[in-house]
């Protein structure tokens, strides 16, 4: 090639190159552009979904989550590798006509189970630590609850066979592993036999309830769940038959009577309860003050509560989970000292903890093998049930300092920094670690 033509092709090459470079960025830009506009339409979605979601949750109408489920529905289609939004298309699927766990005679729905699960199970497999926004429980704990509704409905019907099926799906999906039914152990194992035992939520009851079907374990527990007490036919079965163990639950009402319970206008008044007389309470009655819990008035489960305390006549011990809120404790405080992840009814009042049962239940009761199970630092749920552990270690090295006990207080630390350690076990707030580093300093100094 001539000097002329080298010439020429070198400048047409050097303006082929620009061009084409020029092309594939405005390409590559479009696609860009599509993406940008895929991701709008996405947050849009799942925004709107939200947004629908929150409305439903004001209206409780089923027909309002199944809305939000369609939205959502749209928006995992767009994205199906974001874990938030299959997180609320899981809570929406569960709140939407499907296993509605509140009914008076609650229909098992195996399918809407399945896909409760599913979008849970699809959540943590996407983000494993999920930081996207919490309704009311993690995804993990959501999983196993979706399981354990259907159990629920399930012994409604007594039909235990489909229970321990219904278990066992959630297990194969990781739900009641060994962090959760080893804290649950733990619980259990802190009730006197033939305990009458009062739970709060769906991850107190159900890990019981797992328990007392698939091991047989501990089946003289009668665990009394205070959200479903306010479905009087819940009540009058636990009445008839404990379908997880072989007690009954004392009450001093008909099934007629149970049946027809409603909100109960109610002023403060004095209430009172007999129990089994002792050294400390010869008479055998406790007396309180009982104030309204809802509006004026006493809710059904605040009914059935003081009447279980009233047929039991103290023959039988009863506790309250340390997660039960004080809403639900009708003002018993003054009669239930701590004994670890449990309070329980006392015969009198003035003792803040049970000092002794709470040292044997830290030390020779609880079992802290599963700290090496990773979702204790996985479930925010789990954690800060967990922290109920620290708190009754807490509390007795407190109780310890204060009547000079410094040695065998700095004693209790250490073994609670032993057997639940920051690296296994994060705290669930800054605050509560300041109050503890205060705490063992004031021991050991």
């Amino acid at each position: 090639m001539n000097s002329k033509k080298k010439n020429l092709a070198t400048r047409l090459e050097h303006c082929i190159m620009p061009t084409m470079t020029a092309m594939t960025i405005l390409l590559l830009s479009g696609l860009s552009f599509a993406a940008a506009a895929e991701d709008s339409v996405f947050t849009r979605l799942l925004g709107e979904g939200k947004q629908v979601f929150a409305k439903a949750k004001e209206s409780s109408k089923p027909e309002d989550y199944q809305r939000a489920a369609e939205i959502l529905e749209q928006a995992a289609a767009r994205n199906p590798k974001n874990a938030e939004v299959h997180y609320f298309l899981g809570y929406a699927y569960d709140r939407s006509p499907g296993v509605l766990t509140q009914e008076a005679q609650p229909t098992p729905n195996v399918p809407f189970a399945q896909k409760v699960a599913s979008e849970m199970a699809k959540a943590i497999s996407l983000s494993p630590r999920y930081e996207g926004e919490i309704i009311a429980l993690d995804p993990y704990s959501k999983l196993a609850s979706a399981w354990g509704a259907l159990a629920n409905c399930y012994m409604f019907r007594g039909q235990i066979d489909s229970v321990q099926w219904a278990f066992e799906q959630g297990r194969s999906q990781g739900a009641y592993g060994p962090a959760w039914l080893e804290y649950t152990r733990n619980v259990m194992a802190s009730c006197e036999p033939d305990a009458i035992l009062f739970a709060n939520g769906d991850m107190d009851t159900f890990p019981v309830w797992f328990l007392q079907v698939m091991e047989r374990y501990r089946t003289d527990i009668v665990l009394v769940n205070l959200s479903l007490l306010n479905n009087a036919p819940y009540a009058a079965q636990l009445k008839r038959n404990y379908p997880f163990g072989h007690n009954k639950l004392p009450l001093t009402l008909s099934d007629s009577e149970i049946d027809s319970l409603r909100r109960l206008p109610w002023t403060e008044q004095t209430v009172e309860v007999p129990v089994k007389p002792d050294s400390l309470n010869p008479e055998g009655v406790i007396r309180w003050t009982v104030k309204s819990t809802l509006r004026g008035s006493l809710r059904v489960q605040d009914q059935l509560v003081l009447d279980i305390l009233r047929a039991n006549r103290g023959q039988r011990p009863v506790y309250f989970g340390a997660t039960v809120s004080r809403a639900n404790l009708l003002g018993l405080e003054e009669y239930l000292p701590l004994e670890g992840l449990l309070f329980r009814l006392n015969s009198h009042k003035g003792e803040r903890i049970a000092v002794q049962q709470l040292h044997r239940n830290c030390f020779d009761v609880y079992h802290y093998e599963s700290l090496s199970d990773p979702l204790w630092q996985l479930s925010p749920d789990l954690a800060k049930m967990g922290q109920n552990l620290r708190s009754g270690f807490m509390q007795l090295a407190y109780f310890q300092s204060t009547q000079g006990q410094r040695a065998e207080a700095k004693r209790v630390l250490d073994f609670m920094n032993e057997k639940l350690p920051e690296s296994k076990l994060p705290y669930s707030s800054p605050q509560l670690k300041v109050e503890l580093d205060k705490l063992y300093k004031s021991v050991s100094e």
